[in-house]
């Protein structure tokens, strides 16, 4: 045997290149990935199989869990505020300037409007509440139905709202209609995928117009309904509950909370067990429901046992030291899949300095300014150009007793919304910052009112109406406020 036949026989394997470990991990199949999906379903397929269960149980959660309750009180509270979304007229005139006139009676005609018994259907709540109710009922359901009433006999101004709860939506009415249309998860399409109508479950024969599986349902043009939800992928056709991803870790929680909280209160009774060294049967003081003996101890109370009794004692040491690291855990996994702070959801601010609490309430503020954004859009402006028009045609808005034209509505539709606005974190600070940037020109005396939720020409006729008040009075600005 040669040389070269020995080197061959003793040869090395081929090492194998870099080009063999290519590609995506999380795409591989192996044993540690094996329960992990890998069929591209639509959203909308997975809507349809799950939208039913995941609202019951989101619903639950509200109901029973503070730290649910606490995020969906936070969504109300951030993205409507105790004042509502403001609106502010901005009708231009033909001249390029602000219409003054026009703008204070849309204004004033819109704020009458807000009353109950002009903009609610039941006449039961305003304007601002509806506004919170539905921001509340987006984030535990993830969409919500408003349908619109217009007629003179909706109201002084013929336009009313109703809020209708989403289930009536029925995401198993999926059907192929002629001509290219199609029903998905309830709502009709036409062969554009423009939405044509809505079909609404309905328990009354007399509402319906259509059966489906034994299911009876009444046709509502899309004209009438606003469906308010977040599509956040491409293709979606309906929402779902803003806390969908910690809707199994909550429930998970609870349980854990009720285990820890009973053995806390067991190891505090100091409960125990009866023992017998023969095996003697004890009487006790009564049986449950499953003949077991059981006897009651009071506090203060010291009992002697039967001869050959010995007391064993119970005494769960739980919840130990790991209860609060691992319940934080969790809690900084909800506030991330619900877009919040750690602290805002669970209360907690052990630890936190200015710096932290800074960086991390100034990012979530631009979440929040983000789901204003998509409410006004969705909700708001909506709402009120529907409004507007149904205003404009009855002449209910008059500027100096004549009605303003219908036909120039898209002049008159012009407005502003803006969202609340939260107290500072450092208020020295970051006055400070907005004097500068008004004084280099870069931002405006309006736009930091507007930054603080305010209307700014509220705030410039209450600022005149003050001084004007001062002047009589005699007095100045600086004595009223002690500066020097």
């Amino acid at each position: 045997m040669g040389l070269f036949d020995i080197f061959k026989r003793h040869k090395r394997p081929a090492r194998r290149t870099y080009q063999s470990f290519r590609g995506f991990s999380a795409a591989k199949s192996d044993r540690l990935f094996a329960g992990w999906s890998t069929t591209g379903e639509s959203i909308d397929t997975d809507i349809k199989e799950g939208l039913a269960s995941l609202r019951s149980r989101s619903r639950d959660q509200f109901l029973n869990n503070d730290f649910a309750r606490r995020y969906v009180e936070m969504v109300r509270s951030n993205i409507v505020g105790p004042k509502g979304v403001v609106f502010q007229s901005a009708v231009i005139d033909n001249n390029g300037t602000v219409d003054r006139h026009a703008c204070d009676s849309i204004e004033a005609a819109f704020a009458e409007w807000s009353r109950p018994e002009n903009c609610d259907l039941e006449e039961s709540i305003c304007w601002k509440e509806k506004q919170r109710q539905a921001a509340g009922t987006v984030a535990i359901d993830g969409e919500l139905l408003i349908r619109t009433y217009i007629g003179s006999s909706y109201g002084k101004y013929g336009f009313m709202v109703q809020h209708l709860d989403a289930a009536l939506l029925d995401e198993q009415h999926n059907l192929v209609l002629p001509a290219g249309g199609f029903i998905r998860m309830g709502i009709e399409y036409d062969e554009r995928k423009r939405v044509v109508a809505y079909h609404l479950l309905v328990n009354s024969e007399s509402y319906a117009n259509s059966t489906f599986n034994g299911k009876r349902y009444t046709r509502v043009p899309a004209s009438e309904i606003i469906h308010l939800f977040d599509p956040i992928q491409t293709g979606q056709s309906r929402g779902y509950p803003w806390l969908s991803t910690g809707l199994g870790s909550l429930k998970m929680l609870d349980a854990y909370f009720e285990a820890a909280l009973t053995a806390a209160r067991a190891g505090a009774a100091k409960m125990g067990f009866i023992q017998s060294a023969d095996g003697a049967s004890y009487d006790g003081d009564d049986t449950d429901t499953d003949g077991s003996v059981i006897s009651d101890f009071e506090s203060g109370i010291i009992e002697q046992l039967p001869d050959g009794m010995n007391f064993q004692a119970f005494d769960p040491r739980y919840p130990h030291e790991q209860f609060d690291s691992f319940t934080k855990v969790f809690l900084q996994r909800l506030a991330s899949g619900g877009g919040v702070s750690y602290s805002g959801i669970s209360g907690d601010l052990e630890g936190v300095n200015y710096s932290s609490i800074r960086a991390g309430v100034l990012e979530e503020r631009e979440m929040w300014k983000a789901r204003q954004e998509w409410f006004i859009e969705g909700y708001c402006r909506p709402i009120f150009d529907r409004w507007l028009s149904a205003a404009l045609l009855l002449g209910e808005i008059k500027v100096f007793g004549k009605s303003l034209p219908p036909d120039k509505q898209e002049k008159f539709s012009r407005a502003t919304w803006q969202g609340r606005r939260w107290a500072w974190v450092d208020p020295q600070k970051d006055t400070n910052s907005n004097v500068t940037q008004i004084e280099n020109t870069l931002t405006t005396v309006s736009a930091v009112i507007r930054e603080q939720g305010r209307d700014p020409d509220e705030v410039f006729q209450e600022r005149a109406k003050e001084k004007a008040r001062l002047q009589e009075l005699g007095l100045t600005e600086k004595e009223v406020v002690g500066s020097e």
